[in-house]
């Protein structure tokens, strides 16, 4: 079990690398901010060597990660996916299937496990969703 000392200095890690992201993607209006995070996260989880006191907090990212994606997940109402009608729903399983697809092609090339990559997909697939207007 994770003490909340031992994990609150990656946690707070994770969460500055979050904010990078919504910044970034300030600049860049049509481009979902959890694109840049993950970037930023694989940056520098791929050129930084992480002080052991962060270790704790970014190995619970899964947490986080899968916490999220079930929050953004009920935030979709089956109301507003009956609401854009066939072709919509059309496009957003296949908007959902090319990010899945993606996340996981891109977890193959820079090393996280594969479940990590559909976990991630359907994450910013499941992003867009509320943003679509019938």
């Amino acid at each position: 079990m994770l003490r909340a000392g031992g994990v609150l200095p990656g946690t707070v890690l994770l969460l500055v690398v979050g904010l990078a992201g919504k910044w970034a993607a300030s600049l860049a209006p049509h481009i979902n901010y959890a694109l840049f995070t993950i970037v930023f996260g694989m940056i520098i989880g791929n050129t930084v060597a992480l002080c052991e006191v962060f270790a704790p907090g970014v190995v619970a990212y899964g947490l986080w990660l899968k916490t999220g994606i079930v929050l953004m997940g009920v935030r979709l109402a089956l109301g507003d996916v009956v609401a854009i009608g066939r072709m919509g729903l059309l496009l957003v399983l296949i908007e959902i299937g090319v990010a899945l697809y993606t996340a996981s092609l891109l977890a193959r090339c820079f090393g996280p496990s594969g479940n990590l990559g559909s976990l991630i997909g359907v994450g910013v697939g499941m992003q867009w969703l509320p943003q679509l207007e019938p």
